[in-house]
């Protein structure tokens, strides 16, 4: 079996599976409600969607979500935003996807910097295998 450095050297990409599953520190299914709304019987009504939190929804919340940086950071901030938003749309409507080692390296520090030690860790395994 090759390690992950070798194969990097080998092949710069690795398959990253969007729709992996996350889990709670009891092994059970992360879950969140997603809310909506339908049109039903000529009126608007709320709807309620409770679904597993995948790989996709992290990165995705990730990316999309304010930075509280420094104001040296900021200086940056327009070229970090475009960077932030053509990997959003590189990753929308897929569930499996090829990502860079530097990629991988920049959504993994997004994740660190939004997420605690329980998402953020399965996060860069989820990454990295």
């Amino acid at each position: 079996m090759v390690d992950r450095n070798e194969y990097l050297k080998l092949s710069p990409t690795i398959m990253v599976n969007l729709q992996s599953v996350f889990m709670d520190k009891n092994g059970q299914p992360v879950k969140q409600v997603y809310r909506s709304e339908e049109f039903k019987d000529g009126e608007v009504k709320p709807v309620s969607d409770y679904r597993e939190t995948t790989l996709m929804d992290i990165i995705r919340v990730s990316l999309l979500k304010g930075s509280e940086d420094s104001f040296f950071s900021s200086l940056f901030k327009e070229k970090n935003t475009l960077k932030r938003y053509q990997m959003y749309r590189k990753l929308e409507g897929n569930t499996e996807i090829e990502l860079t080692n530097k990629e991988i390296k920049f959504v993994s520090k997004l994740i660190c910097k939004h997420y605690d030690t329980l998402f953020a860790g399965q996060a860069i395994e989820m990454l990295n295998n």
